[in-house]
């Protein structure tokens, strides 16, 4: 497995970042979500720390999810 460059890692946090503001989920509520540490997640979002891979897709697959969520519930039952 190739090993992710530091410029990709940082575009990907960017747009981790991107979807967590776009859905509207504060770091404190994308902690609570993931188990992650928030002071962890604010670190990684401004790239002042890395951390394991799994990490990263804890946090993906979070945002991910609520994307699903929000884009596939009925229009009427959205909050």
């Amino acid at each position: 497995m190739k090993k992710m460059s530091d410029e990709n890692l940082d575009q990907m946090v960017e747009k981790m970042v991107e979807m967590r503001k776009m859905l509207g989920i504060s770091r404190v509520e994308l902690a609570k979500r993931t188990g992650l540490n928030q002071t962890l997640i604010r670190k990684l979002e401004r790239g002042m720390d890395r951390a394991h891979v799994d990490d990263y897709m804890m946090i993906i697959d979070t945002l991910t999810m609520e994307m699903l969520v929000r884009d596939l519930l009925p229009k009427d039952r959205k909050g």
